[in-house]
């Protein structure tokens, strides 16, 4: 179990690189950062090239709280305030518009 950890710590170190580059050409796009991190993630996850495997994976939740953590203060940090209060409008007729929908679908 330790040997696959190890293994699977290791491969995630050397494919950090890769994240960070597929980071920095989602911006290139226009995209968020957290796009490129996602994307890489697929890519060299199981269901993709399998760079790393379901057991590898597995392995590395002793550290995906920490990763979680780093994904949500890159995500918060695309945040502008000042395309927040264009939104405004749009989050308070949603709010307005979700009970409804709940109460449809609940009827339904």
């Amino acid at each position: 179990m330790l040997q696959h950890a190890v293994q699977a710590f290791l491969i995630a170190a050397v494919l950090s690189p890769f994240s960070y580059y597929a980071g920095k050409a989602a911006n290139q796009l226009r995209l968020p950062q957290i796009t490129g991190y996602l994307v890489s993630g697929i890519i060299c996850g199981p269901y993709a090239l399998g760079i790393l495997n379901q057991e590898s994976v597995t392995d590395l939740t002793i550290i995906e709280g920490a990763c979680l953590g780093i994904i949500g203060l890159a995500a918060g940090a695309e945040l502008l305030l000042s395309e927040l209060n264009r939104s405004k409008k749009q989050v308070g007729l949603q709010e307005q518009l979700a009970p409804a929908a709940a109460a449809a679908a609940a009827a339904a």
